[in-house]
């Protein structure tokens, strides 16, 4: 007998499956409900799964659903595809089948078979193929086992940044774990290059991470006529968040090891901190150049740091450098830690750089505070004779002078009071001057000025007037020696100077218009440009200048500060600049419909001549047997052009009208494409008439040093021969004997999964042959 609860359920079950049915048909992606099992919420995230295949099964009253052809789930960013799935609903676990491709919690998995725990993001993947586009790594593996969000495990492993079947490079191990942004770490590993083993280690960790990481970094290979074969290898060490350290060993077949290290900490926005140094046993020494070397310990520490003084206002600057000898610098320049990588370290992190290479080194610290109107410092500095010992002078003979402690007071410019138009400025500073032999002591300076500014019709005049008073109080007075630390006459001395400036400057200009037809700032010239105007500045300056100097001969000689020279002199000068406007159509949501025009500015010329008249020259009387008199400048002329993004040039010259011709010369030519890369040409030039008349206006004969010549063309190519591959050449030649100071040549290979340069340099005390392959991906 049949009931009419029967029916009723037939007809419900009839009406489902011709719902489902209907839908299978259309093909079309079905957030399936609850009796499915993929409407449920994960762990992950508050959106469900949907589900879109050719075909979809219910089997077992709906606990479990097979989906065929073109099976496609998707839950936010999260993909999988294959040609079968089958799906538990009571577990949320998934069996994926043939073509599988899974893009889950970031990553990219192909397979032919995988399994996942939809919930934890948790599974199994067999002949697996994962990619990580971070740092661009494949991974591979017969097995795969996906613990948690960011963990795999492999067996039979590979690991490549090369696309494509057939790597250049590979590791391949036993069985890998793989840290997702974190590292490598596999057993019985082999290094192929082109499928080829090459290296065999038992234990091997890798970073797998762009991010500050833990581990190796790229070494330094070479050839060194003076070293022997080197390599250096850097270990980086990431401590926290805000500091980190680069420990290197570098191994010299004839110098044998140099360990260095490098940290750097910036914990507070304000304050930063960076320290390196370098340690070698050498066991050679240089007994034949004019300054000797006689030490087997070799060193340079340097550091730099900037900070607040706890909860003070006070804040502090600090810089050291300390090295063993005096060509430690020359001779390291350029390894890895050397002294070019030293200052453009320091340049990015602090914007400063230490001393010149060839100078002394300086270490110097101070703290200061900012008043407002006024600006103090305490701080001291030690100069590091590199001449002094090994050999050399000894250090009893030492005559360098240091300062401790030093005080200095600014008072930044500004109005006596705003009622008046006068400008005051002042400076106060006072050190103690030791030196281990020679005249020793105090001085102090102080420096006050006033300005006036005046606003004429067509022009602006300020003219200032200022006292600098110097205050000696030395000790321990040596006579009879003609070294410069022995230089005073009495134990105190007061050295005041007036001085006084007036400067008139007036400035014109003129703008023509280059653009008949206007741009107009709609969405069909979007992104066009065109030159708009043309701007012609010039402004001229008359200054004149004035400086009492009394006698110096019994004052103290610690810097050259002490030995001033006076001033009465008049300068003319005339600049001029050539200004491009450029405008460009581009989107402005704010301006009426929807485009403005963009303004872009370009000086493509300036120009500046300068002439003056040395009237104390004029008037000079001492030295005129060896030194005649030549009050006139020197022509000045400086020139820069850049007509085009791809072509500049600079020139400063100075023209002596005593029939001497160019004193000094500067100039440099650049060209610049994006495509095919850059060429720089500069020529350098000096006389010993350069800069003559500030140079034989000294007190005393043994002041007066002339600047040696210089002759010189420098000139460097890089040249991109393909997107891919770039060579690069330097030469550095004195014109007076055409010898090359020093020359160059590198080649550098960019691949899709490597990095090769080689690079070869000679310089008068050196060949240099280096050469580094960084693995991409792996940033080793």
């Amino acid at each position: 007998m049949i009931r009419f609860s029967h029916i009723i359920s037939f007809f419900r079950a009839f009406t489902g499956t011709f719902v489902l049915l209907a839908a299978l048909a259309a093909e079309q992606a079905i957030a399936v409900p609850a009796d499915f099992g993929l409407g449920q919420k994960t762990m992950a995230t508050d959106t469900p799964w949907t589900l879109r295949a050719n075909q979809l099964i219910s089997r077992q009253d709906g606990l479990v659903v097979e989906a065929v052809g073109n099976v496609l789930l998707v839950r936010g960013s999260d993909t999988l595809k294959a040609d079968f799935a089958r799906y538990y609903t009571a577990t949320g676990w998934v069996l994926l089948q043939k073509n599988v491709f899974v893009h889950l919690d970031g990553d990219e998995v192909r397979a032919e078979e995988a399994e996942f725990d939809l919930n934890s993001s948790t599974g199994w993947i067999k002949d697996a193929k994962i990619f990580l586009a971070g740092p661009h790594l494949h991974f591979s593996g017969s097995e795969a086992t996906k613990h948690d969000s960011s963990n795999y495990t492999f067996k039979n492993a590979r690991v490549t940044a090369c696309d494509g079947e057939k790597p250049i490079w590979s590791f391949e191990a036993e069985n890998a774990d793989l840290t997702v942004d974190g590292y490598i770490r596999m057993n019985s590993t082999n290094f192929n290059l082109a499928d080829i083993p090459v290296v065999y280690s038992p234990y091997l960790v890798l970073p797998a991470k762009v991010s500050r990481q833990t581990g190796l970094l790229k070494p330094d290979f070479g050839q060194s006529s003076r070293h022997g074969f080197f390599v250096t290898l850097p270990w980086y060490w990431a401590i926290d968040q805000s500091r980190d350290m680069t420990v290197s060993l570098t191994a010299m077949t004839k110098k044998g090891f140099m360990p260095s290290i490098e940290y750097r900490s910036h914990t507070q926005p304000d304050e930063q901190l960076w320290f390196a140094a370098d340690m070698l046993y050498d066991g050679d020494i240089d007994t034949v150049s004019r300054i000797k070397r006689t030490n087997h310990l070799r060193y340079w520490f340097r550091g730099m740091g900037d900070g607040s003084i706890g909860n003070s206002l006070w804040h502090y600057r600090y810089n050291i450098d300390y090295a063993s000898d005096n060509t430690f610098l020359d001779e390291y320049r350029y390894r890895m830690t050397g002294f070019e990588y030293t200052n453009a370290a320091t340049s990015k992190l602090f914007g400063r750089t230490l001393a010149r290479r060839t100078r002394n080194r300086i270490s110097e610290g101070f703290a200061y505070r900012d008043y407002g109107r006024w600006y103090a410092t305490v701080g001291a500095r030690y100069e590091n004779n590199l001449s002094i010992g090994h050999g050399n002078a000894s250090r009893d003979t030492d005559t360098t002078v240091q300062k401790f402690p030093e005080i200095n007071l600014f008072m930044k410019k500004d109005r006596l009071a705003e009622w008046l138009p006068f400008e005051v400025q002042a400076s106060a500073t006072g050190a103690y001057m030791f030196r281990r032999l020679g005249n020793k002591g105090m001085r102090g300076d102080v420096n006050p000025s006033l300005a006036l500014p005046v606003d004429l019709r067509y022009a602006t005049l300020i003219a200032e007037a200022g006292v600098s008073s110097t205050l000696y109080s030395t000790q321990g007075i040596q006579k009879g020696r003609r070294n410069n630390a022995f230089r005073a006459q009495k134990g105190k001395t007061v050295r005041t100077t007036p001085d006084f400036s007036v400067s008139l400057f007036s400035q014109a200009n003129r703008v023509w218009d280059l653009n008949a037809r206007p741009l107009a700032a709609v969405e069909d010239n979007q992104g066009e440009s065109r030159y708009s105007a043309l701007r012609h500045n010039i402004q001229g300056r008359l200054e004149y200048g004035w400086r009492y100097m009394p006698s110096q001969i019994d004052n103290p000689y610690y810097t050259i500060a002490d030995r001033l020279i006076p001033k009465n002199d008049i300068t003319l000068t005339i600049d001029n600049t050539l200004t491009l406007k450029k405008q460009t159509v581009s989107k402005d949501k704010d301006a009426p419909g929807g485009f403005s025009l963009k303004d872009n500015y370009k000086n493509i010329l300036g120009l500046s001549i300068s002439v003056g008249y040395d009237l104390q020259e004029a008037r000079r009387s001492s030295f005129l047997d060896r030194y005649a008199r030549r009050p006139w400048h020197d022509i000045t002329t400086r020139l820069t052009v850049s007509p085009a993004s791809w072509l500049s040039f600079r020139a400063v010259s100075d023209y002596s009208l005593y029939g001497n011709g160019l004193t000094r010369l500067d100039a440099g030519v650049t060209l610049e494409n994006d495509r095919w890369g850059t060429i720089t040409s500069a020529y350098h030039y000096r006389t010993e008439y350069y800069n003559y008349r500030n140079n034989v206006q000294f007190e005393e004969l043994r002041d007066i040093v002339l600047p040696g010549q210089l002759n010189q063309w420098v000139n460097t190519l890089t040249f991109r021969i393909t997107p891919s591959i770039s060579i690069w050449l330097s030469d550095q030649v004195n014109l007076q004997t055409w010898k090359h100071a020093r020359k160059g040549i590198g080649l550098s290979y960019r691949h899709q999964c490597f990095l090769f340069t080689a690079t070869y340099v000679k310089t008068d005390s050196e060949e240099n042959f280096r050469f580094n392959i960084e693995l991409l991906g792996l940033n080793i």
